[in-house]
């Protein structure tokens, strides 16, 4: 039985500025936005499964920021980020 691959889209956003230095520099190297980003990808990837048992988990990191408001400022950012979604152009 042949495996079949699932695709699902991802998006960020960018400065227009950003943007532009960004696609810039691949351009320079030869890569399109979907190669570099799909190489990054498997970097974090492979550097996670390599990891040693000493190493932070996500939760751990989670009490690690228990005393700042940058949890807080996260879910600020997200619900300002899905009203602008939201908000007809």
């Amino acid at each position: 039985m042949k495996a079949t691959k699932h695709l699902v889209s991802v998006a960020f956003r960018l400065e227009e500025s950003k943007h532009r230095q960004l696609r810039m520099a691949l351009a320079r190297q030869g890569l399109s936005m979907q190669k570099a980003l799909e190489g990054s990808v498997d970097e974090v990837i492979a550097r996670s499964q390599y990891q040693g048992d000493d190493a932070r988990q996500p939760e751990d990191l989670m009490g690690l920021l228990a005393d700042t408001n940058v949890m807080e400022m996260r879910e600020l950012e997200r619900r300002e980020e899905l009203g602008r979604e939201q908000r007809p152009s």
